[in-house]
């Protein structure tokens, strides 16, 4: 299960219950109705034995934005958009009270996660010295780092111990904005509209799960989908350097409030 992909279901719901009149059950490759903790709060999501107005496929080996995908010949692409299904998140008032209680004192902050899931992509990891030389440059920013316990700390960022993913959304639902790599987060951002510079690389095309408000930094050409460790996405990982990411970050900081399809940037790196 990748919460990203939960974020992107819901999307697909909220899509469908508007054309269907009501909640609608997100099903599995089988046909069977699913849960996920993220869906909870969003009443246009039928639970798995409620009635339902309809139903939408997202699972695992069911995902709209792929026709294939197996580590060995990694993921190829349909021409979906998760731009044209945007999800959502419902903080209920305990995790609302939790992220006040964390962030107390610390005043205005952005959000740099450098860290993935154990079972994520390693072509989406950017590459941890430049996190750190990241979060230098941006340390008037008050940089803030998210996770569970047992999460590798990174130097220069205010570390913020989050147990859970809906815990971890409702602190950044509080930051001005986020660096984040592809992946949960950015997802999260999305839905909870929080700017955010997202490092894509080479594997995915921001095109298939990029935002509007974001600004998107991938590899120009076409997105390998590579899920072994690829020279391609390290040579796109490795063409995208901190200082830009800091001044894409500032960029952004600085157009909050503008239209949203104005703050929306996809910016392409020559490996």
């Amino acid at each position: 299960m990748s919460y990203g992909d939960e974020i992107m279901a819901a999307g697909q719901a909220r899509a469908e219950a508007a054309r269907r009149g009501g909640a609608v059950h997100i099903v599995d490759r089988q046909g069977l109705p699913r849960w996920s903790d993220l869906w909870r709060g969003l009443d246009y999501i039928a639970a798995p034995r409620a009635a339902a107005a309809g139903q939408v496929v997202s699972g695992p080996g069911a995902r709209p934005y792929l026709k294939s995908l197996s580590r060995a010949a990694g993921a190829d692409f349909t021409d979906w958009r998760a731009r044209d299904h945007p999800g959502a998140l419902a903080l209920d008032p305990a995790e609302r009270d939790f992220a006040g209680r964390a962030t107390a004192g610390l005043g205005s902050f952005v959000v740099v996660e450098p860290n993935l899931m154990p079972a994520a992509n390693p072509n989406k990891q950017w590459g941890w010295d430049r996190w750190v030389d990241l979060a230098t440059r941006i340390g008037d920013l008050t940089p803030v780092q998210l996770g569970p316990a047992g999460t590798r700390p990174l130097p220069g960022a205010r570390r913020l111990e989050t147990p859970s993913f809906r815990l971890a959304a409702a602190v950044l639902a509080r930051a001005r904005a986020a660096v984040l790599p592809e992946g949960g987060l950015h997802h999260a951002a999305a839905a909870l509209g929080v700017s955010a510079v997202v490092i894509f690389g080479g594997h995915t095309d921001p095109e298939t799960t990029g935002y509007p408000g974001h600004v998107n930094i991938a590899a120009c050409g076409t997105a390998c989908g590579q899920w072994r460790p690829c020279r391609h996405c390290a040579a796109a990982m490795a063409a995208i350097a901190p200082a830009e990411v800091e001044r894409a970050l500032r960029g952004a900081l600085c157009s909050r409030g503008q239209k949203t399809e104005d703050r929306s940037q996809n910016r392409r790196i020559e490996p």
